[in-house]
This record gives C-alpha cells, structure tokens and sequence, in this order.
C-alpha cells in the first residue's frame, strides 16, 4: 500500500507534539524506538533520557511549519520548523523558530521514532 509520505511524515510529528501536550505518556513512549537517540546542543540524548526531558519540559504556543518528508527504505526523515515556548531544565525559553529533524521506522507496523536533530541553541 502506497502512503503519502509528506503527509504521514507531517502526521507523525504534529501527532507527538498533540500527545506530549496532552501529557499522554504511554503514548509518547510508545513512539520511541528501541535505540532511539537524540543530539541538542547541549549533547546527545538517549531514549529515557529524553522522554523525561520531554516529561519535564512545559510546552505552549508550539507552532509547526516547513515540513519536508523523505523515504529511505522503510524510515521516513522529517525536517521542520518549530517555534515553541518551553521550560527545560527549569528555564523558561522564549518561542524561538529552529529546525529540527526526526526519523522514523515502521516496527512490528507502527511508526516509532529512531532519531531527533534539535538544532535549538539552549
């Protein structure tokens, strides 16, 4: 079956950015792969640590746009442009427009998310 891999790939991240603000944590853990890993510029993450990055982190305003979406075999890549207002580690940052790429793998017929590129300097 064919899909439309622009919009299951846009799909895909505004569905993890629905969950995460709906605090909805059995489903945001359930989009990430075993193996997952993340790199921000304050380093690299792995998959617990960056559920509770995220678990920690309030979000508001989040606003999504520029999607570009690409198959490679059965992983999608996505890139976008992300403005949020969020706190991390405490700090309240401002909704600032940055890129950021995520991958993508169909496991056991679900998508789960294998890579995250937030190239947001914190």
């Amino acid at each position: 079956m064919d899909i439309n891999i622009a919009a299951e790939g846009e799909r895909l991240y505004r569905s993890l950015i629905a969950e995460i603000t709906a605090c909805n944590w059995p489903a945001v853990d359930a989009m990430f792969a075993p193996g997952f890993q993340s790199a921000h510029a304050d380093g690299a993450r792995d998959r617990a640590t960056e559920i509770q990055t995220i678990m920690d982190e309030k979000i508001a305003d989040c606003i999504l746009s520029n999607f570009k979406v690409t198959q490679s075999g059965n992983c999608l890549v996505v890139t976008h442009t992300q403005s949020v207002v969020e706190t991390i580690d405490g700090k309240r940052l401002p909704g600032q427009s940055s890129p950021r790429l995520t991958v993508w793998t169909k496991n056991q017929g679900n998508w789960q998310m294998v890579a995250l590129a937030n190239l947001r300097v914190i």
